[in-house]
């Protein structure tokens, strides 16, 4: 996937609809590379085919980390996993509501 390079350097991060994907599935850190062959068809950025974690894994990651950095939170693994994606859920969707 290629942008231009005047019209979209940097524009990646696109709002949730613009492709049917919601906010949460859309990447967390979008991976940009230059590549020379775009760049001699005046494009300059490409966009990866791995875009890493989505924004909703990326919450719950830093959810579960806080959970666990408690030591009184005591609750299995699985639990702990649940609670943090339910976390990260409930975030999303207050933040669409913001929207």
């Amino acid at each position: 996937m290629h942008y231009n390079h005047a019209a979209n350097l940097g524009s990646y991060n696109k709002q949730a609809g613009d492709d049917g994907m919601k906010n949460a599935d859309n990447p967390a850190m979008p991976t940009l590379t230059y590549d020379h062959g775009a760049a001699m068809q005046g494009l300059a950025v490409s966009v990866t085919d791995a875009p890493g974690l989505t924004k909703r894994e990326m919450m719950a990651m830093h959810i579960l980390s806080g959970l666990l950095s408690d030591y009184e939170f005591d609750v299995t693994r699985q639990m702990a996993a649940e609670i943090a994606v339910q976390q990260a859920d409930a975030l999303l969707a207050e933040l669409e509501k913001s929207q």
